[in-house]
C-alpha cells in the first residue's frame, strides 16, 4: 500500500500515476479525496488532527507527504510542525517508511550548488518553517526511529502546474498571444523541475530559464 498525504495536488496526481507501475494498492488522503483511477482508495482526513493521520497511513509501506497549506507565513509557523509531527508519529506507530516532499526555502540564499551537505540558513518565516520541520524529521531518522527521505525540488512547471509562477507569467501569457513576463533579473539562471507528457509521470532534470 502507497499512501499519499494531501491527495489533490499536482504533485500528488503525478505521484499517483507514476505509482501505478509498481503497484494497483494507492490511498489518496485529503480533506476531500478524489479518485483518479477506479482501483484507487480514497480516504478523507485532516493532517491537523492526529488519530486521523494515524488511520491514513494504517497498513501502508509508505507514505508520502505532499500536504499543501495556504502560503501564509503565520499558517506556516502554526500548522506545519503540528502537521510533520503527526506525520511521523503514524509512521512510526505502524512501521510505514516516509517520503517527505520538500522546497528549497530552508537554505535561504546559496551561492553556488545545492547538495544534500548544504546547510539550513533560512533567510524567511517560510524558509524557517521548512527547515525547523526537515530537522525534525531528520532527527528522527538519526534516532534510527523512523525510515525515511526528504525529496527537495526547485520551482516546478508543467501539465496542470497552475499555482506555479511560470504559469501566470510565462505559459498563460504566451498563450494568449501576450509577451511573458519575469520576476527578478532576467539574466539570472534560475532552475526550474518540469515533468513532460513525453516521458510519462515523472519528474525530470531541471530546466534553466
Amino acid at each position: 500500500m502507497q499512501t499519499i498525504l494531501g491527495a489533490n495536488g499536482v504533485i500528488a496526481r503525478e505521484l499517483a500515476g507514476a505509482l501505478r507501475s509498481h503497484t494497483d494498492r494507492i490511498r489518496l488522503v485529503s480533506r476531500n479525496p478524489k479518485a483518479l483511477e477506479p482501483s484507487d482508495e480514497t480516504l478523507a482526513a485532516d493532517v491537523l488532527d492526529p488519530r486521523a493521520v494515524s488511520d491514513a497511513v494504517a497498513g501502508s509501506d509508505v507514505a508520502y507527504l505532499v500536504v499543501g497549506l495556504p502560503y501564509s507565513a503565520a499558517v506556516w509557523e502554526e500548522q506545519w510542525p503540528m502537521v510533520m509531527r503527526n506525520v511521523i508519529d503514524a509512521c512510526k506507530e505502524h512501521g510505514t517508511r516516509l517520503v517527505f516532499f520538500d522546497n528549497v526555502y530552508a537554505y535561504g540564499l546559496v551561492k553556488g550548488a545545492m547538495t544534500e551537505d548544504t546547510p539550513y540558513r533560512p533567510t524567511s518565516r517560510k524558509g524557517t518553517v521548512r527547515a525547523r520541520i526537515a530537522t525534525m524529521l531528520e532527527d528522527e531518522m538519526r534516532a534510527g526511529a523512523i525510515q525515511a527521505m526528504i525529496v527537495r525540488s526547485a520551482d516546478f512547471y508543467g501539465p496542470q502546474a497552475t499555482t506555479a509562477v511560470t504559469h501566470a507569467t510565462v505559459f498563460q501569457r504566451v498563450a494568449a498571444g501576450k509577451a511573458p513576463q519575469w520576476i527578478g533579473n532576467p539574466r539570472a539562471a534560475h532552475s526550474y523541475t518540469s515533468r513532460t507528457p513525453r516521458t510519462g509521470p515523472e519528474l525530470v532534470m531541471p530546466l534553466f530559464l
